[in-house]
């Protein structure tokens, strides 16, 4: 009983739920969830279905706790993340070493610098935003911790004002041809800024990989 009431009071924190916040989910009593949480009262087992809906755990995780198998039904959909996140990575890198070449030709042949800046401002992009999943995602197989309460609500808000620097870089890019009046300003503020290291590193490396981060952390359950 001490070992279900332990889990409880783990997931229950881990959760961001209060006694009462529970109990009000289950349509039971705050002393009811304190009783198993100490060991006195054990939940039966449509509770302990109930529990681990409302934990968003697995019941095996509920009774017997985390156990740190590569293999379990938690860990594994981080490995297929993390194996996804390294074919698209592997996928970039094939692209930068067949595809930059043969754009570099046709800037020289063409003197159009419009494919070859539209790779370069949203690739790499995309590449640190994938590798700071797939880093979370690696982390996530032995790491089981997750963000709670209102922790997470913070970690989403920087994953998206993160993401907002390079997102606004890649639209520009890839509509500087027909911007207008209305992109002008934007193409005018951004682009000097990538072009010296310290913006190209906070806008195209540090922004993205961060969003990816902060997201992962935030939406992760």
């Amino acid at each position: 009983m001490q070992a279900i009431g332990t889990n409880l009071r783990r997931l229950r924190v881990r959760a961001g739920l209060t006694q009462d916040a529970l109990a009000g989910m289950l349509h039971v009593t705050r002393q009811t969830v304190s009783s198993w949480e100490i060991g006195r009262t054990e939940p039966d087992l449509d509770t302990l279905l109930a529990l681990a809906e409302a934990l968003h755990c697995d019941v095996t995780e509920l009774i017997y706790g985390v156990k740190r198998n590569g293999y379990q039904q938690y860990q594994r959909r981080w490995i297929v993340c993390s194996m996804v996140c390294g074919a698209v990575l592997l996928a970039l890198l094939v692209l930068q070493l067949v595809l930059v070449p043969a754009l570099e030709a046709r800037q020289g042949m063409t003197y159009s610098l419009l494919a070859y800046s539209i790779y370069r401002l949203c690739v790499p992009q995309l590449g640190f935003f994938t590798g700071g999943i797939l880093l979370c995602a690696l982390a996530s197989v032995w790491l089981p911790a997750r963000v709670a309460g209102k922790g997470r609500r913070w970690l989403l808000a920087a994953g998206i004002l993160s993401a907002l620097p390079p997102l606004v870089l890649a639209v520009t890019a890839l509509f500087a041809q027909n911007a207008g009046s209305i992109l002008r300003p934007v193409i005018r503020l951004y682009y000097p800024a990538v072009v010296q290291p310290l913006g190209r590193f906070l806008i195209q490396q540090l922004a993205p990989f961060a969003a990816a981060v902060c997201g992962f952390l935030g939406w992760k359950r």
